[in-house]
């Protein structure tokens, strides 16, 4: 899916529909989406084994999270965020 930085909600949209059209209901595949915009320290981990895994690198020779990983400017502003009570408005892509 291919979508200039102007139509990215368009592209979200779509991404919506798809998750609907299997699941019948998008409201079920919002809980999978971190409200911070950042990941799990679980799938960070998961990611690290795949790529590791497509890589041919062992287990043992992996970086830890933290070394690939830097989240701190989005939970940074998730934090600010947070603190001045700001809540997303949702529109309909056009």
């Amino acid at each position: 899916m291919r979508h200039s930085p102007k139509a990215r909600l368009g592209g979200l949209a779509l991404l919506m529909v798809a998750i609907a059209g299997e699941t019948g209901s998008s409201d079920a595949s919002v809980a999978l989406f971190d409200p911070t915009g950042t990941t799990s320290l679980q799938n960070e981990n998961v990611e690290l084994q795949l790529r590791g895994d497509l890589l041919g690198v062992p287990r043992a020779q992996l970086k830890k999270s933290a070394e690939v990983f830097d989240f701190s400017f989005v939970e940074q502003t998730a934090a600010e965020l947070k603190a001045e009570n700001w809540q997303p408005r949702i529109s309909k892509a056009e």
